[in-house]
C-alpha cells in the first residue's frame, strides 16, 4: 500500500519512490506509531503517526492514506479520528501544496475527531493545520 500511495502522492509533486522512515516505525516504538486499517480481513488504509522531534506540537500524521476502492465510504474520516484520539495532545497535519483531495478532507477529519484550537496556516511546504485532541 506505500508504494501505491508514494506512486499516488507523485501527481501533487516531487516524491521519492522510496521511503526511509518506514523501519523505523516498528524500531522506535515510543516515537512512532503505525496503523493498518481493515475491513473484515482487508486492508483499506493505513496512517503513520510520530512525534516530531522539533515543532512544538506532540504528534505529527505523517502519513495518511485509504485506498481508492474505499474512499468516499467515511473510513477516511472515521480512521483519521479514530487515530488522532489514540494520541491526545497537540497535532500537526501537513498537506503537500497541490494535494487538493486532502485540502477537503483534512479539515472535515479534524472536525471529526473534536478538535480544539485548530489553526490553519500555509508555510514554504504548503497548508498545515495545528489542532489540540483533548
Amino acid at each position: 500500500m506505500l508504494e501505491s500511495y508514494l506512486s499516488e502522492l507523485s501527481a501533487f509533486g516531487d516524491m521519492d519512490g522510496d521511503y526511509p522512515y518506514f523501519d523505523a516505525y516498528w524500531q522506535d516504538v515510543d516515537a512512532r506509531w503505525p496503523y493498518l486499517f481493515l475491513e473484515g480481513e482487508s486492508p483499506v488504509g493505513f496512517a503513520l503517526v510520530r512525534a516530531p522531534e522539533e515543532g512544538g506540537v506532540d504528534f505529527s500524521m505523517a502519513e495518511f492514506s485509504i485506498v481508492p476502492g474505499s474512499r468516499q465510504r467515511g473510513y477516511g474520516r472515521m480512521m483519521a479520528s479514530a487515530v488522532m484520539r489514540r494520541h491526545p495532545g497537540s497535532w500537526n497535519v501537513a498537506i503537500m501544496a497541490g494535494n487538493e483531495p486532502a485540502k477537503a478532507f483534512w479539515p472535515k477529519a479534524i472536525a471529526a475527531a473534536d478538535a480544539q484550537r485548530v489553526r490553519h496556516g500555509l508555510d514554504e511546504d504548503g497548508p498545515f493545520y495545528r489542532f489540540v485532541i483533548g
